[in-house]
C-alpha cells in the first residue's frame, strides 16, 4: 500500500505516461488520457492511484464517478467535479470563481442567479465551465467510468478537451470498451489512449499473494501453487475484478477454483452477500437504487430497517460499499450484480418507492427524475408535475437531451388532458433543442398548438412551430402558418404578442421568392408605423429591409434609424431578434456604419454575456462586413475568425460569415485561404434562395476572378443576380454586375460589360450613398476602356466615402492607365497615394501590384516590410490591440474563443516583429488602423 493505495501489478506500462501527464500539466501543457477496457480490468485502480499522485505533485484534484443511474441527470458528473469546490466554497469564493467568462456555468450548478438571466445553452455553459475550470489550475480532472456520464457532462468533457492547449489540465477519463459516439469523439481528442491487458500469470500469481495470503507466494515453485495459479487463470482470464472476487473465497483445491470461476459473477456476488445478515441484502439493493444520492436515513427508509448503519458497515467490510459518505459500491460491477438480482418489476417499484422518498425529504425535482424515469407509467398528476420542473431546469442548464428524457417520460405516464398542451410544447422544444430530430419536434410543438385554445398562449406555441417548419425547409408553410394566426388571433391576443408574430411573419418573408410578394404587400400597410411598442419597432426594422430592397439609402436609413433608437427594441425578443439583425444588414448597405457598429457593441456585449451562440456570430459577421466596406482588410478578417471558431454555426450565419472571410484574403492575396473558406460557407446549388444567403455566390466570384477562373466567376456573378431577380432586389450593394462586367471584359464582350456597367450605376444613384456611386463609376470606367478621365472622377467620389479599399483600387487603377497612356509623372501620384491606403487597409494583393506599378512608372516605393507593424497578421493584430488596451491574455482568450496558450504564441511573434519586449509598449508601437489613416486622408 502506499498512502491508503494498493500496489498495482503489471501497471508500469499505463502508469508512465499517466504520470507524464501530470507533470506536463504542472508545466503548463493540458493531455487528456483516455483509460479503456473491459470490465475488471482494473481501470478504477489505475485512477485511484493517479488522483493519489496528482495531490503528491501539488495539483487540485476534481473528481467524479458516473454511474447508471445519473445518466439521465443533467450535469451530474460535473456537479461532482466542482460540488465540494465551488457549492461548499464561501460566498466571496464562490464568486471569484464564476467570475467573467466562468458565470456562464452557474446555471450547471443550480445556481442560476449567478449568471445572466438568458442562456443560449449549451454553449454558454461549456464555454463557463472551461473557464471555471482554468481557475484551478494546475488541475486533475479524473472521471471514472465515463461511458456512464450524463450527455451534458460528455458535451463539457469534450469541449475542454480540444481547448488543453497552453492550460496546466489533466484530464484522464475511465472507460469500459464499447462504441458510443461522444466517447468516440473524447477517443480522437485523447493525447493517449490505454487500454490495460489482462494479467499474466506471473501477475495473477503477485495478485493472489497480495489478496489471499500468503500460500501461493510462500510455495511459487510447488506443484500445487503453480496448478492452483493457472486455474485461477483459467477462470479469470488475468482480469484483476474476478480475481479478486475469486481470491475472496480461495478454496484450497484448484478443482474448485475452476468450479468456482466458472460460475455467473451475479451468482458469486449474491453468494458472499448472501452470507451476511439478512438485513444486508435489502441495504445493499436500497443503496444500488439510490446510486448517487444514497444518505444513510434514505437507505434505511428504502430498505424497510429502523437502523441501516450495521448492515453498511458490513458490506463495507466485505468489500461491497466503499467506506465514507455517500453511501455507494466499492465497484460498479458489484452494484450491477445486486440489480441483476432484481426482475424488472421489483427494480420499478423500488425506484418508486425512492422518487417518493426523496420528493418527501424536499430533494429537487431533477434529482428525483432518474427514479421517475425508471418507474412504471401510473397517471400520477403529480410525477408529471416533477418532470416537468426538472425538464424546465435542464433545458436552463444547457442539457436538452435530459429535458427530453423527462417530457417524453411525462407523455407516457400520462399528462391529464389540461397539461397535454403543455408537455407536448415544452417536449417539442427539448427536441428542438437537441436538433437531432426536427420531425418529432415539429410533430409535437404543432398537436401542442392544436390543442391550445388560450389567446394567451396561442402567439409563443406558433412561434415555436412556425420556426421549426422554417428550419425544415418549409418557408411557405411556416408562413401560412403565422398569416392564419395573426388573423384568426388579432383583436383577441395581447397586442405585443401579435405584433411579435407579424414581425417574424415579415421577416422570413422578404427572404425568398416564395414569399417576398405576400411579404412586400403586407409590409406596405407600415409604413408609417409610429413604432410605439417594442413589437412595432420590430416591424419598423422589417420596414427597414423593405425599403432597402427596392428604395432608397435614406429610406432605409430613416426606418432603420427608428427602428433602432430604442433599446426597449430589443425586449421583443430577447433570443436574437432576426428583425433587428437584417435591420443593422441592410444600414451596412447605406453606409450608415457608425449607427450599426452602435447597435452591435451591445448585441455583441449582450451575446458574450449569454453565450449566445446566434448572437455573437451575426454580430461579429456584421462587424466582419462593415469592415470589409470600410476597406479594413484586416479587422474584417478578425471579426470574421473570432466567429468561426464558435461550434454550432447556423445555416443562416455561416455562407455570410465565410463568404466576408474569402473576400479578405482574397484582398490580402491568400487565395489558398480564401478557397478552405469558401469551403466552409456551404455555397453551391443546394444553398437555399434566401436574400441574406446569396452574397456568398459574390465572393465566390470574386475569388474564380483572382484566381484567373474568369469564366467560373461570371457564373457565380449571375448566380447572385439572378437569385436577386427572384426576390426584385435592386440594391447596388454587392456588385455583382461590375464583377461579371471584369469576366466579360476578359471574354471579349465589351458591350455586354458596358450595358452591365450602366445598370450598376443607374441603380447606385437611385440608391444614392458615396460608396454605392463611387464603385459604380469606377466599374463603369474600367468597362469603358480604364478611361483616366472616369477615373479620376470615380476616386473623387470614393474619397468622399467610407470605402477606403475600393478607393485605393481605383487611384491604382488611375496610376495604371496613366502609366499605360505614357503619362508616367502624372501616374506615380495616384498610385503613391493608392498603395499608401492600400498598406493601411491590408490588403496586401493591392500592395503588391500598386509597388509594381509604381516602380514601371519611375516611382520610388519605400520597401516591402517583412519585420515591424506591417508584417504583423490580422489575427497577431488583433490580439497585440486587445493586450494593449490593457487585457490580460486569460481576458482576451475569453474574448476571442481561443486559448491562453494560442494568445501566448501571437505576442510572442508580435513582439519579435515589433521589436519590443513587454506589453507596455505595445500602443506606441502599432501603427494607426485603417480607419485613422482615412482621417488622414480625408
Amino acid at each position: 500500500m502506499i498512502g491508503g493505495v494498493r500496489e498495482l501489478i503489471e501497471r508500469e506500462a499505463e502508469l508512465a505516461p499517466l504520470r507524464d501527464a501530470l507533470d506536463r500539466a504542472r508545466a503548463g501543457e493540458g493531455s487528456l488520457t483516455l483509460v479503456e477496457g473491459p470490465p475488471g480490468i482494473g481501470r478504477t485502480s489505475l485512477l485511484d492511484r493517479v488522483r493519489h499522485e496528482a495531490r503528491e505533485r501539488g495539483l487540485t484534484v476534481l473528481t467524479a464517478r458516473a454511474s447508471e443511474l445519473e445518466q439521465s441527470f443533467a450535469f451530474g458528473v460535473v456537479r461532482q467535479l466542482f460540488e465540494r469546490e465551488l457549492l461548499g466554497a464561501s460566498a466571496d469564493r464562490r464568486a471569484e470563481l464564476l467570475s467573467d467568462a466562468a458565470a456562464l456555468a452557474a446555471p450547471a450548478f443550480g445556481l442560476e442567479a449567478a449568471a445572466p438571466a438568458v442562456v443560449d445553452a449549451p454553449f454558454s455553459v461549456l464555454h463557463g465551465l472551461h473557464w471555471l475550470t482554468a481557475a484551478f489550475e494546475p488541475v486533475l480532472i479524473a472521471v471514472d467510468d465515463v461511458h456512464w456520464a450524463d450527455q451534458a457532462s460528455l458535451r463539457a468533457l469534450l469541449y475542454l478537451a480540444t481547448r488543453l492547449e497552453g492550460q496546466a489540465i489533466a484530464v484522464v477519463l475511465t472507460a469500459r470498451t464499447g462504441p458510443a459516439p461522444l466517447l468516440d469523439e473524447l477517443a480522437v481528442a485523447a493525447a493517449r489512449v490505454l487500454r490495460p491487458a489482462p494479467l499474466t500469470r506471473a501477475g495473477i500469481a503477485a495478485f493472489l499473494s497480495d489478496h489471499a495470503g500468503p500460500a501461493p507466494a510462500a510455495r511459487p515453485a510447488s506443484p500445487v501453487a503453480d496448478e492452483l495459479v493457472a486455474a485461477a487463470e483459467r477462470a479469470t482470464g488475468g482480469v484483476p475484478f474476478l480475481l479478486e472476487e475469486l481470491a475472496r473465497a480461495l478454496p484450497a483445491e484448484p478443482a474448485q477454483v475452476e468450479r468456482l470461476g466458472s460460475r455467473a459473477l451475479t451468482a458469486s456476488v449474491l453468494l458472499r452477500l448472501g452470507r451476511l445478515p439478512a438485513q444486508a441484502t435489502a441495504v445493499a439493493r436500497a443503496v444500488a437504487i439510490l446510486d448517487g444520492h444514497a444518505e444513510l436515513r434514505h437507505v434505511g427508509v428504502l430498505a424497510g430497517v429502523a437502523d441501516a448503519q450495521p448492515s453498511v458497515d458490513a458490506l463495507v467490510a466485505e468489500g461491497f460499499l466503499r467506506p465514507g459518505r455517500p453511501v455507494a459500491f466499492a465497484q460498479a460491477m458489484v452494484r450491477a450484480c445486486v440489480l441483476d438480482g432484481l426482475t424488472e418489476a421489483e427494480r420499478a417499484a423500488l425506484h418508486a418507492r425512492a422518487a417518493g422518498l426523496l420528493r418527501d425529504a424536499g430533494l429537487r425535482a431533477d434529482v428525483l427524475a432518474p427514479h421517475l424515469l425508471a418507474a412504471e407509467p401510473e397517471g400520477d398528476a403529480e410525477v408529471v408535475r416533477q418532470l416537468r420542473t426538472a425538464a424546465a431546469r435542464a433545458m436552463r442548464q444547457g442539457a436538452p437531451e435530459a429535458a427530453r428524457a423527462y417530457l417524453r417520460r411525462a407523455l407516457r405516464e400520462p399528462p391529464a388532458m389540461d397539461a397535454l398542451a403543455a408537455v407536448l410544447s415544452e417536449l417539442g422544444a427539448a427536441e428542438w433543442a437537441c436538433g437531432d430530430d426536427l420531425e418529432a419536434a415539429t410533430e409535437h410543438l404543432r398537436e401542442a398548438l392544436a390543442r391550445t385554445d388560450d389567446p394567451t398562449l396561442r402567439p409563443a406555441r406558433a412561434l415555436a412551430l412556425h420556426q421549426a417548419v422554417f428550419v425544415s425547409g418549409r418557408l411557405v408553410e411556416a408562413y401560412e402558418l403565422l398569416e392564419r394566426e395573426i388573423e384568426e388571433l388579432g383583436g383577441i391576443a395581447d397586442p405585443e404578442d401579435v405584433w411579435r408574430m407579424e414581425a417574424a411573419l415579415s421577416s422570413i418573408g422578404l427572404l425568398n421568392p416564395a414569399t417576398v410578394s405576400r411579404a412586400n404587400g403586407r409590409l406596405a400597410r407600415f409604413e408609417t408605423l409610429r413604432g410605439e411598442t417594442p413589437g412595432e419597432l420590430l416591424q419598423i426594422a422589417n420596414v427597414a429591409c423593405w425599403k432597402w430592397a427596392a428604395g432608397t439609402a435614406a429610406e432605409t436609413v430613416e426606418h432603420g434609424r427608428r427602428a433602432l433608437a430604442a433599446a426597449r427594441v430589443q425586449a421583443a425578443d430577447a433570443a436574437d431578434s432576426i428583425p433587428i439583425y437584417e435591420a443593422l444588414w441592410v444600414l451596412t448597405y447605406a453606409d450608415a456604419h457608425e449607427l450599426a457598429l452602435s447597435v452591435l457593441d451591445d448585441t455583441l456585449a449582450d451575446a458574450r454575456a449569454r453565450g449566445s451562440v446566434f448572437g455573437i456570430s451575426t454580430s461579429c459577421a456584421l462587424r466582419a462586413l462593415i469592415a470589409w466596406q470600410r476597406g479594413d482588410v484586416t479587422r474584417a478578417e478578425q471579426e470574421a475568425r473570432t466567429a468561426a471558431v464558435l461550434p454550432g454555426l447556423s445555416g443562416f450565419v455561416r455562407p455570410p460569415l465565410f463568404g466576408v472571410l474569402a473576400l479578405a484574403l482574397v484582398a490580402r492575396g491568400d487565395l489558398d485561404g480564401a478557397e478552405a473558406a469558401i469551403a466552409e460557407s456551404g455555397c453551391g446549388p443546394a444553398l437555399p434562395q434566401f436574400v441574406c444567403l446569396n452574397p456568398v455566390f459574390y465572393a465566390r466570384g470574386v475569388l474564380r476572378a483572382a484566381q484567373g477562373r474568369h469564366e467560373e466567376a461570371l457564373d457565380d456573378f449571375t448566380e447572385f443576380g439572378e437569385r436577386s431577380a427572384r426576390i426584385n432586389l435592386r440594391n447596388p450593394g454587392d456588385p455583382w454586375r461590375l464583377g461579371a462586367a471584369e469576366c466579360l471584359l476578359h471574354q471579349g464582350s465589351a458591350a455586354e460589360a458596358i450595358r452591365l456597367a450602366d445598370e450598376q450605376l443607374e441603380l447606385a444613384r437611385r440608391w444614392g450613398t458615396p460608396s454605392a456611386l463611387g464603385v459604380a463609376l469606377h466599374g463603369q470606367a474600367l468597362a469603358h476602356g480604364s478611361d483616366p478621365a472616369r477615373l479620376a472622377a470615380a476616386a473623387d467620389v470614393l474619397a468622399d466615402s467610407p470605402a477606403r479599399l475600393d478607393h485605393a483600387r481605383c487611384l491604382v487603377d488611375l496610376g495604371a492607365a496613366l502609366r499605360r497612356a505614357n503619362q508616367r509623372a502624372a501616374a506615380r501620384e495616384p498610385l503613391r497615394e493608392g498603395l499608401e491606403l492600400a498598406r493601411r487597409c491590408g490588403a496586401d494583393a493591392l500592395v503588391r501590384r500598386a509597388h509594381e506599378e509604381l516602380v514601371v512608372a519611375g516611382g520610388r516605393p519605400r520597401r516591402q516590410m517583412f519585420s515591424g507593424p506591417d508584417a504583423l497578421t490580422p489575427g497577431e493584430r488583433r490580439v497585440a490591440e486587445l493586450a494593449g488596451d490593457g487585457l490580460s491574455n486569460r481576458e482576451i482568450a475569453q474574448l476571442l474563443y481561443v486559448t491562453t496558450k494560442t494568445v501566448d504564441n501571437h505576442l510572442a511573434r508580435v513582439y519579435g516583429k515589433l521589436g519590443i519586449s513587454s506589453r507596455a509598449q505595445l500602443a506606441d508601437a502599432l501603427p494607426a488602423t485603417a480607419e485613422a489613416v482615412a482621417e488622414e486622408l480625408a
